[in-house]
């Protein structure tokens, strides 16, 4: 097997291996609720309405966002990118819906979610899989293109910054378990791996 694709395939290897822990090993989310417990005590000082805006903003508005940077990929003639990160964008939830569906796990206690309580089921977070195809997708857009390393160092920060504060939101929240937005996390690199790595074999292909 290509070391490259050895490589890519990390990320779901991981991913596989937190499902397995949290459908099989009761425990996992015993320390899953004490993480959460300890999140909403060290970040009590926010208030449960600046966490839900910071999760939801890209949910309202990654259209616009979706759109910018799209826009920017034709400018470039990048259609190869353009169309598979529409693809991924649009289409992240029905993989989020899948797995839910598959795994079943409740999400958590009740008294640990200040705000809103969801009825779906908590395996994988859909909400930092999409912030990490969204946002992970355009950091790789701005490191092939963006020649201002200023401009590339600012836009990248802010990025990954947002995904982190997303999955940290969620936690937050209580609605999701910590393992739950890492595995989100890691679905989402999986996916951004196969595709940087097939944008980079065609990119060569052309050059040749």
């Amino acid at each position: 097997m290509n070391r490259d694709l050895k490589i890519c395939l990390i990320p779901l290897f991981l991913y596989v291996m937190i499902l397995v822990c949290v459908m099989y090993i009761p425990q996992v989310t015993f320390i899953d609720i004490k993480l959460i417990r300890l999140t909403q005590k060290i970040f009590a000082f926010i208030p449960a309405n600046v966490s839900d805006f910071i999760s939801t903003f890209f949910y309202h508005y990654f259209k616009i966002f979706m759109l910018l940077t799209c826009g920017f990929l034709i400018y470039k003639k990048d259609y190869f990118l353009t169309v598979w990160y529409l693809i991924l964008v649009f289409y992240n939830k029905y993989i989020t819906l899948f797995m839910k569906n598959i795994v079943q796990r409740p999400r958590p206690p009740f008294e640990l979610q200040p705000l809103s309580h969801p009825e779906t089921f908590s395996f994988h977070s859909g909400h930092s899989f999409s912030i990490m195809i969204l946002l992970g997708i355009f950091v790789y857009v701005i490191c092939k293109y963006v020649k201002n390393k200023t401009l590339k160092i600012i836009l990248n920060t802010i990025s990954i910054i947002w995904i982190t504060l997303v999955g940290l939101s969620r936690i937050m929240l209580g609605v999701h378990y910590p393992s739950d937005v890492i595995a989100g996390y890691i679905l989402g690199i999986f996916f951004i791996c196969i595709l940087v790595k097939t944008d980079m074999i065609r990119s060569k292909k052309n050059d040749n």
